[in-house]
């Protein structure tokens, strides 16, 4: 079985309910991380879960930039707020590390992934 992480940006309450409003910060709080999912060829896509980088957030930060990756069973996130670190098993939260106001920490990374 495989794992697909799709990141996610939107309005809080417009996930949790069908809306065809557009919602845009600071008007509407934000949320923004990742959804999980299984993969296998017999069964299709199942939600396993789900990792937050932010909650009912009035800023805006998006997930343009998001990454994910791993190494062993730790599944790595990583948005312009975080750097997140999850048992890629159970997804339960292992460490984070705050990236928020810290300058260009995702480019660095694309520059070393690229090297």
């Amino acid at each position: 079985m495989k794992s697909r992480l799709i990141p996610i940006s939107g309005d809080a309450e417009s996930l949790n309910e069908n809306s065809s409003s557009k919602m845009f910060a600071p008007d509407y709080n934000r949320w923004n991380g990742f959804y999980v999912f299984d993969l296998n060829s017999s069964d299709g896509f199942n939600l396993k879960g789900i990792i937050t980088h932010s909650a009912d957030d009035s800023r805006y930060y998006g997930m343009g930039n998001a990454r994910t990756f791993y190494i062993d069973d730790v599944l790595y996130t990583v948005s312009e707020r975080y750097l997140k670190m999850n048992s890629f098993n159970d997804l339960e939260e292992i460490n984070l590390i705050k990236l928020e106001n810290t300058g260009k920490f995702i480019e660095y990374l694309e520059e070393e992934i690229l090297r």
